[in-house]
């Protein structure tokens, strides 16, 4: 792979610069204060000369999503091992999906919160090889026998209650609970360890049946 040349290397430290700027306009005063003149301010450059690195706030924000979908996929490459039995594997993706939240709160909200590119169908999220990753864990732990899907939840249905859960602790997170997330967390994580175990076959394993 060809080393980029010194002109390059500057021009992608200014521009990593200005998304770690961006970042920190979003973590102290919310999305609603970036703008490429507050941006400006903070890295001490013209609004004309961002124009060099960025053509807008749009791409600044769309590609602070694109970096927390990354690091998202890098979050369960590490943490997720499709070795171990197929609920706990679910476990672990859950817990990984609950850490992004705590490492990158900033670029969580983003990912989320933006209204950019934002599905006309259902389908359109159903189909995307992100939503596929959990939908096909839990559809394996099912195939396994190691799994039992609650009352008369189908695995698609199963995927969405998963995600609302997943969604709604982290953003509780990163806003209400935010100055109180080491009491909050330990909470969080045992909540999602049982509902997910609830659903094991494993007398083991479930929560539900060691009592």
């Amino acid at each position: 792979m060809k080393t980029p040349d010194p002109k390059t290397r500057r021009f992608m430290k200014t521009r990593q610069e200005i998304i770690t700027a961006a970042c920190e306009i979003i973590r102290t005063e919310g999305v609603d204060a970036l703008s490429m003149r507050s941006l400006a301010e903070k890295v001490d450059y013209s609004p004309s000369a961002l124009y060099k690195y960025f053509n807008s706030k749009e791409e600044i924000i769309e590609t602070l999503r694109q970096e927390g979908w990354s690091q998202m996929e890098s979050l369960f490459r590490r943490r997720v091992d499709s070795s171990q039995a197929p609920t706990q594997t679910l476990v672990e993706a859950a817990f990984a999906y609950l850490e992004l939240g705590d490492l990158f709160p900033e670029l969580y909200q983003l990912m989320f919160n933006s209204t950019v590119d934002a599905p006309a169908d259902v389908k359109d999220v159903e189909n995307d090889p992100r939503f596929q990753v959990l939908l096909n864990m839990i559809r394996q732990s099912v195939d396994s026998g190691e799994f039992t899907l609650p009352g008369d939840l189908s695995v698609l249905e199963y995927r969405y209650l998963a995600w609302f859960i997943m969604h709604g602790i982290s953003m509780l997170k990163v806003s209400m609970f935010r100055n109180c997330r080491e009491q909050f967390d330990p909470l969080a994580r045992e909540i999602v360890r049982k509902f997910i175990l609830f659903s094991s076959v494993s007398s083991d394993s479930n929560p539900s049946k060691s009592n």
